[in-house]
């Protein structure tokens, strides 16, 4: 038995558990936070009823997630996530210049609209990221890639 597999028993064996109330694997959680970027309000779920989740499920990012582990109801905390426990660094292969030709002959082309499209037959979304002339740049990264992440959790229940 490992290291870990004896002290759990071991918790086990003496009523040592986990309080019911602390973040924990399989937890079901309710929180509420906002969200900053670049110290901008860019999403909240404040005033709308907690938000539910199940822990170690990747239901929300695994920065934050990882950061929430050991929680307890009623708990606030800041929480910072890199681009690399969020949703990822920018990546190049995802920018791509087509031609205006490109898009249909009325379509309205502007930075930061998102267009939709299939590539081996698979859906994605892109967003339009620059317009030089007939050149047009697309990004098919999330919108938050390469962006840290601040957020203002607070643990509304936990079971």
């Amino acid at each position: 038995m490992n290291k870990i597999g004896l002290a759990l028993g071991l918790c086990v064996a003496f009523g040592v558990a986990q309080a019911a109330d602390t973040i924990g694997m399989g937890s079901q959680v309710k929180m509420e936070y906002t969200l900053t970027v670049d110290g901008k309000e860019v999403d909240s779920f404040k005033g709308l009823g907690p938000m539910p989740f199940e822990f170690g499920k990747n239901m929300i990012v695994p920065g934050l997630e990882k950061a929430m582990a050991g929680m307890q109801a009623g708990e606030e905390k800041l929480v910072s996530v890199s681009p690399e426990n969020a949703y990822g660094t920018v990546n190049d292969k995802l920018l791509k210049i087509v031609k205006r030709s490109t898009f249909p002959a009325d379509a309205k082309v502007e930075v930061g609209q998102i267009f939709s499209s299939k590539a081996n037959g698979k859906p994605f979304m892109a967003r339009v990221s620059a317009v030089n002339g007939d050149e047009i740049t697309m990004d098919a990264n999330h919108p938050m890639a390469g962006k840290t992440l601040n957020f203002k959790v607070k643990v509304v229940e936990v079971k």
